[in-house]
């Protein structure tokens, strides 16, 4: 399970005068081992999810597609479905996932067959007539962009309490072996929720930012410990930021934009190979080499501040000055 936006625990301390310890420590308290200075990889979604996938660095353009990935073949051929969420970020992935859930109750029950567009769908939309839809604000008089938007992130705000609900009956709903990606955008522009929850569409940044790190925070402990008390054998979940906030407080930080929330829920022995500034690519390999029997060499963890190939070099890499708290 990976997708939570929230950043490490120094980095919200040091630019948002924000105390996260009690989240911490109760992922500590259910048996979590928290990486204390953990960095992103790359400081885009895309580029991050995927390199997570396939335990490796963008040595190309793309490593895509994601059902042709380290994770995805290994899991299958041990058996496992996949199992995904509906959400506004669908066109970035292709699973080929064998269940996606939708809050839209799409065609069956809440399986969404239809796996919502796909990236060349979306550059179809933009490129084509279609685009017509997404230009209306322009064309219309009186056309109400504002209430659009505002339909669109209700919409999302209920589609992140879907994926919190369903989450936590997942262990009962399927029983077989599985791997569930979850995406939340939460703490994401928009920032639409308060920290109990209810819908509010904050246009102020920091506190924006800030509510919505609270209401996630109070939320996936919660789902986290439904799904281990219900799951007959424990599960693995890895709870994991792809990128840190961009401009808030401040414009253009890469200390702040590399730090990510990482966090493990593994058996003893993978445990025990974790360390505080585990990035992304080495995740999967730690917990193939524990459960599988294999032996993946870790990869050194660099995190690179530029999301376009040509610039994967050493001048763009956020050296890790995080310090390890006793």
């Amino acid at each position: 399970m990976t997708g939570v936006q929230t950043c490490a625990l120094p980095i919200l301390e040091k630019y948002f005068n924000y105390d996260e310890s009690a989240f911490t420590k109760k992922l500590e308290g259910l048996g979590f081992y928290v990486a204390q200075c953990a960095q992103s990889n790359y400081p885009v979604t895309k580029l991050s999810v995927t390199s997570t996938f396939y335990a490796d660095y963008h040595r190309e353009e793309t490593l895509f597609p994601l059902y042709s990935s380290l994770v995805v073949e290994t899991l299958r051929s041990q058996g496992y479905r996949v199992v995904t969420f509906e959400n506004r970020s669908n066109g970035h992935f292709s699973f080929a996932e064998d269940v996606r859930l939708s809050r839209n109750q799409l065609l069956a029950g809440k399986v969404d067959l239809t796996g919502g567009l796909s990236e060349f769908e979306f550059k179809l939309l933009e490129t084509s007539l279609a685009r017509l839809a997404l230009d209306l604000p322009t064309l219309i008089p009186g056309f109400d962009a504002a209430q659009q938007k505002e339909t669109e992130y209700y919409e999302h705000y209920q589609q992140t309490y879907f994926i919190l609900k369903e989450l936590k009956r997942l262990p009962e709903e399927i029983k077989e072996p599985k791997l569930v990606f979850a995406h939340f955008l939460v703490p994401h522009p928009p920032f639409i929720f308060t920290p109990d929850g209810k819908f509010y569409w904050n246009e102020n940044e920091v506190d924006g930012y800030l509510s919505n790190v609270e209401f996630i925070d109070s939320q996936i402990t919660g789902v986290v410990e439904a799904i281990i008390a219900k799951s007959k054998i424990p599960p693995i979940i890895i709870l994991m930021g792809d990128h840190g906030p961009s401009g808030v407080p401040s414009k253009d930080n890469p200390q702040l934009r590399m730090s990510i929330l990482n966090a493990y829920y593994v058996n003893d022995a993978a445990k025990a190979d974790l360390y505080p500034t585990i990035t992304p690519v080495n995740s999967f390999r730690v917990v193939f080499n524990n459960y599988f029997g294999v032996d993946y060499p870790l990869l050194k963890d660099i995190a690179y501040h530029t999301g376009i190939p040509a610039d994967f070099r050493r001048k763009n890499i956020v050296k890790n000055i995080c310090q390890v708290t006793p």
